[in-house]
């Protein structure tokens, strides 16, 4: 019991999980469920062997090899559709995203099986869902468009961006520009993106010498402000 009168109770958990803990005061009785976790960057990297462990394609279908797929943990198997959010694009970037930012900030050594899952990853996404040249970004496999996604474009230039602060291959930090252009291109001033890398990718076209087309990204960057300000709190309902 501290000088404030309040009773402090430390509880030390053996390992992760779920602990109960009852509390009676006065005939006053109640509970606290406490979930104890691993360390952040434990999860981190337990999350990143499960991606390239269980999550990455590896079987007979061509246009999947090497894609990061959702996967069943009740089943235990990998669901592919080409219905929205099952399918082989969309949000399924963010794995790649958090692979290539994990490798970043922790280094090659030690995790040579991620990198090899990554660059297998870049591969399938350079092959079934980007247009290098143009910056089209697909919504599905087989660079299938029939469904016209503007929110596809941030993850693939967060994705871009990534890669090539973890090699510094220029021909990633030009895919990334070529997104943003085509996202602009295609009505991206007027969205509601999210995450969209918009200092990131500004800073490392200026440090890669490639002003001009930063300065334009830069003007477009303002214009899609200008916008959202203008627009207010009128923004779509579903945002």
């Amino acid at each position: 019991k501290n000088e404030d009168g309040n009773w402090h109770y430390e509880f030390l958990a053996e390992k992760p999980g779920e602990y109960t803990i009852s509390v009676e005061s006065d005939e006053v009785k109640t509970f606290c469920v406490l979930i104890v976790q691993d360390p952040f960057a434990e999860i981190l990297e337990k999350r990143c062997r499960f991606i390239a462990d269980h999550q990455q394609y590896a079987g007979t279908i061509r246009e999947l090899s090497g894609a990061y797929l959702a996967y069943d943990n009740e089943e235990n198997h990998l669901v592919y559709m080409s219905e929205n959010d099952y399918n082989a694009g969309r949000e399924r970037t963010g794995m790649g995203v958090l692979m290539a930012r994990f490798l970043r900030q922790n280094g090659i050594d030690g995790y040579e099986n991620l990198q090899e899952s990554l660059k297998k990853y870049r591969e399938y996404y350079l092959r079934e869902l980007v247009e290098k040249d143009t910056g089209l970004v697909c919504n599905d496999t087989n660079r299938d468009n029939s469904y016209f996604r503007l929110y596809n474009y941030p993850w693939a230039a967060i994705f871009f961006v990534e890669c090539y602060k973890l090699w510094k291959n220029i021909e990633d930090l030009n895919i990334a520009r070529n997104i943003l252009f085509k996202f602009y291109e295609q009505g991206g001033e007027r969205f509601y993106p999210i995450e969209l890398p918009i200092t990131e990718l500004y800073q490392e076209l200026k440090k890669a010498g490639q002003t001009e087309d930063a300065v334009a990204l830069r003007q477009l960057f303002c214009r899609h402000a200008d916008q959202l300000a203008k627009n207010g709190r009128h923004y779509p309902a579903h945002e």
